[in-house]
């Protein structure tokens, strides 16, 4: 079902899985299509735009949201913490913005979506000169008040909490408010959790002393009840496998310790709780890994988990702050591929996409890209090799486009031998073209 909204001078198109944005021309402070390439670019702020077209007096953008991505008022059904870490990416976003002066975007809950992950991403950015938007948030203040409030339902909050936000001068006051409810909440989970691991120590101790009750009786039934060696053997196996159930259970205590450090926000402490698990004892290499990365030890998780390395760079591009990724030294080419990327270096990023053995699919989405505003040829490579059609179909119209343009160019009677060969390549294209649709 589709929704339409007035949306920055234009309309917009609103389905689950698809977003379309018209605006009139006169309202586009731009030469070509081509100016805004960098909409289709990945980052860790906005959501890339798929498409651009111009059609009659309108310029068209298109959006196909990633399937982890809602919109940000979907945030209401999810609980308080969530919610809370969902405030405060939306106004480190927001900062983002306020931070970077050559970049826009717009005040409007229609351009701010959330991942399960609670990162929260713009629909629309611009720089000055290009398109439509928000000068200055000190203007939409009020707006984006309402937005943080709206995140919350109404059971999440209370009077003091509304009135805090509502008397904030600024997005840095309205973080420092939302910082401090944040931890209080965590602390109040801390709270609970101590409550929780006090049961959980009980229970442990009573468990622990039935278990080593039942080794004593064992081992006085064995002095006093028999003589017979195959017995004798059968129950110090016995003695020995209850004694490794609770060494188990133990253990088992500390791994759910960490996670529940890990879901209260506390990464730090449930690293150092998973570190003190035996070595013999298998963690959940997942768990271990994103442990790992949500505390930065990106160049551990590198030499530990080597075959996800594509992975581990891409959840640190998306998680971590611009100055953490371009300070981060190491000879990986997955970070070294997303440090090129981020500062727009092509040669070098050139130089590295041979040395990528696997790659996540924005990974792929980002080198395609990189291909058709560089070499189409090489785009059209990527695409057969990626067996992705969408690709492929878009590769060979662009370099369709390309030729046209420049047979156009060629004078009729001096070119005659390059015109041929261009138009033979245009009838090959059209012939493939005509056979994948």
């Amino acid at each position: 079902m589709t929704k339409t909204i007035q949306f920055n001078k234009g309309t917009m198109d609103v389905e689950k899985a698809k977003i379309i944005w018209r605006v009139p021309t006169n309202d586009i402070q731009c030469i070509s299509i081509n100016e805004l390439h960098y909409l289709k670019e990945n980052n860790h702020f906005s959501i890339p735009v798929d498409d651009i077209e111009l059609n009659d007096d309108q310029l068209v953008f298109s959006w196909n949201i990633p399937e982890a991505y809602k919109p940000i008022t979907s945030v209401q059904k999810e609980d308080k913490w969530f919610q809370l870490k969902v405030a405060k990416g939306l106004l480190a976003n927001l900062l983002y913005f306020e931070n970077h002066l050559e970049l826009f975007t717009v005040y409007d809950q229609a351009n701010f979506y959330v991942d399960e992950d609670y990162h929260v991403r713009v629909l629309l950015f611009t720089k000055a000169i290009h398109l439509p938007h928000h000068i200055n948030s000190e203007d939409y203040l009020t707006v984006i008040k309402q937005m943080v409030l709206q995140l919350f339902s109404k059971d999440a909050v209370n009077n003091d909490f509304v009135e805090q936000i509502e008397q904030a001068t600024g997005i840095d006051e309205l973080m420092d408010i939302i910082e401090e409810h944040y931890n209080n909440f965590l602390v109040n989970i801390d709270q609970e959790r101590l409550a929780n691991r006090k049961a959980i120590q009980k229970t442990q101790r009573i468990y622990s002393l039935v278990a080593i009750l039942s080794i004593v009786a064992i081992g006085l039934i064995t002095y006093f009840l028999t003589n017979d060696e195959d017995k004798l053997t059968e129950l110090m196996a016995n003695n020995a496998e209850l004694e490794q159930k609770v060494e188990g259970y133990e253990n088992y205590v500390t791994y759910v310790t960490s996670f529940d450090a890990y879901f209260s926000g506390n990464v730090e402490e449930a690293l150092k709780i998973a570190n003190s698990i035996e070595e013999n004892v298998t963690i959940n290499d997942q768990y271990y890994m994103n442990l790992l990365i949500d505390n930065g030890e990106i160049e551990q998780a590198l030499n530990k988990f080597p075959k996800e390395a594509h992975t581990i760079s891409e959840s640190f591009v998306l998680n971590a702050e611009t100055d953490e990724i371009l300070n981060l030294q190491t000879d990986n080419p997955y970070i070294k591929f997303e440090q090129a990327m981020f500062m727009d270096e092509k040669e070098i990023i050139d130089d590295i996409i041979p040395q990528l053995d696997q790659l996540t699919d924005r990974q792929k989405g980002v080198i395609y890209e990189h291909y058709k505003d560089r070499n189409i040829d090489q785009a059209i490579k990527f695409s057969k090799e990626h067996k992705n059609l969408n690709w492929l179909i878009d590769s060979l119209e662009t370099k369709q486009k390309q030729l046209e343009k420049e047979v156009k160019k060629l004078n009729k009677n001096k070119n005659k031998k390059k015109r041929k060969q261009l138009n033979d390549e245009l009838a090959e294209i059209s012939e493939q073209l005509e056979s994948l649709k």
